[in-house]
This record gives C-alpha cells, sequence and structure tokens, in this order.
C-alpha cells in the first residue's frame, strides 16, 4: 500500500534530488511481467534467459513468445526451465508477426508493470 504519494516534481522531472518521497509498505510486492518474442533465436536466446536469471528482484513472471522457431531455441527454453522455479512460462506457436506476439505476451502477463 503506498503511504505518501511521489511530489510533482519527482513526478515530472524524475528523482534528481537522489532522495524519492515514496515509501510502501514492507509487506507489498509488485508483480511484474518479463515479455521476450523470438523465432528461430537460437544464437541469442541463452544470453536473454541468463540475463533474466541473474536480475536479483525476483517478484516477476517471465512470458517467452515464441512463433515456432525450427532451430534450436525451444530446447534451449527447455534446458532453462526449470532455473526459473516456476517463473518461465513460454508458448511456441505461428503467429502473425512480432506485434502479434507481443500482444500474445500482453495478453498472458499478469504483472501489473509489463516489459517486453
Amino acid at each position: 500500500m503506498v503511504k505518501d504519494t511521489v511530489p510533482a516534481f519527482s513526478m515530472a522531472y524524475g528523482d534528481r534530488t537522489g532522495i524519492l518521497d515514496r515509501r510502501i509498505d514492507e509487506e507489498e510486492n509488485m508483480l511484474f511481467s518479463i515479455v521476450t518474442v523470438c523465432y528461430n533465436s537460437e544464437k541469442t536466446i541463452e544470453t536473454t534467459i541468463k540475463s533474466i536469471l541473474n536480475q536479483t528482484c525476483q517478484d516477476y513472471e517471465y512470458w517467452i513468445i515464441d512463433g515456432k522457431s525450427t532451430d534450436r531455441t525451444v530446447q534451449i527454453i527447455q534446458q532453462y526451465e526449470p532455473l526459473f522455479q516456476g517463473k518461465l512460462k513460454w508458448i511456441s506457436e505461428m503467429d502473425q508477426g512480432i506485434y502479434d506476439a507481443m500482444n500474445k505476451g500482453i495478453d498472458h502477463s499478469s504483472g501489473e508493470i509489463i516489459g517486453i
């Protein structure tokens, strides 16, 4: 629960003072969703997955939306899936392009904030 609000200056200009006048109840954890869209991405998907695994914040869900890749992309995703302890969800199916894949990721996400 937000106890205080962000001052107008911070909202308009960012927290240039180095101190943000917003305190959040310690028990509140805001879930956010990370969405990766890919197609035949065996050369890059492993680096992307490792980047997510190395994050210190753990209040996330991770969606990979694959466009029915014909290379090793799906096998790489499956290899790393257990390391996410249930936070990684993925689908591999034909889509109508990158924006369709992004929309699928948004539709599946349950986070308060979604990053693509």
